[in-house]
This record gives structure tokens, C-alpha cells and sequence, in this order.
């Protein structure tokens, strides 16, 4: 199965229903300590780990573990669909969605996963320690403002 192949979870006792895509729920098994040995596990696999694994299958409405997981079936019309950024979780704009149809991040994530270090010195802070960033005068020039971090000397 695909990561980004949809999957539902249905709660049997309070009818709560989420979707995520398979790689959310194999990233949550993983972090409960389950499936370290297979890189890509099988559908079939997953759901046996899911069903043991009574942390993972916990409802987050009624908190009855009756979580079940099966295949996204959607009932409405695709063009319908939200896709969010798998980054930050917001929504993904209908116009990047047209000329990037594949595309699983925003526009705002990638450009700051393409240029960190001027995100970093936008918030004000040192790309190499992560500390608040000094605006001083530049000694050479006499208009001309620097960033500079006193804990390790990097200057912009």
C-alpha cells in the first residue's frame, strides 16, 4: 500500500471517524514501539499490529479502545477533498493543488524547507545555535546594519 493512500478510523461505540494517510498510521506504530523491522510493511501487517496495540486504537471522543482501522471509501466527490500540508497540517490552496497536483506541502513550508537559514534570520535568531540575533552597525559601511549572535559570533 502507498503512504499516501487514505485510511479511515471508526470508533464502533461513539461513531467518531477520522481520516489519515496509511504513513500516519504506521508512524504511530512505530512510535509505540511497534513495526521497527519492516521498512514497508504490508496492509495486512499493519492492521494485525493496529488491532494489538490497544494505546493506538484508543478513541480520543469516548476513549473506548474500539478503533477500527480499514480503507478510506469516500462517499462524496473528490474534487470535494481537503489535502493539508504534511508539515503544518494547514490546508493546501486549490491553486497549488492545479499546478502541483502531486505536491504534499504548502507553499510556506517549502520555501522555508528550500531557504532555512533566512526563516531562521527573519524571527531573528542564530542559524548555527538557535540564539537571539544583535542588530548592530556594520564598521565597514556607514548605512549598513549586521546580525550578529554574541554566544557564537555568527554574523549575517
Amino acid at each position: 500500500m502507498d503512504e499516501s493512500t487514505l485510511v479511515s478510523l471508526e470508533c464502533s461505540a461513539c461513531e467518531f471517524g477520522e481520516t489519515r494517510t496509511f504513513a500516519d498510521v504506521v508512524g504511530c506504530l512505530r512510535q509505540n514501539g511497534r513495526l521497527r523491522r519492516e521498512a514497508k510493511p504490508s496492509w495486512d501487517f499493519v492492521v494485525q499490529f493496529w488491532n494489538l496495540d490497544t494505546s493506538a486504537s484508543l478513541c480520543p471522543e469516548c476513549g473506548d479502545s474500539t478503533l477500527v482501522l480499514q480503507p478510506f471509501i469516500n462517499q462524496g466527490d473528490w474534487d470535494d477533498e481537503v489535502v493539508r500540508c504534511e508539515e503544518c497540517r494547514q490546508v493546501i490552496s486549490e491553486e497549488r493543488l492545479e499546478i502541483f497536483p502531486e505536491t504534499k506541502v504548502c507553499s510556506s513550508c517549502k520555501s522555508a524547507y528550500e531557504d532555512p537559514a533566512s526563516q531562521v534570520l527573519d524571527e531573528g535568531f542564530c542559524p548555527s545555535c538557535g540564539n537571539y540575533l544583535e542588530t548592530i552597525l556594520s564598521s565597514t559601511h556607514l548605512a549598513r546594519y549586521r546580525q550578529r549572535c554574541q554566544k557564537c559570533g555568527y554574523r549575517s
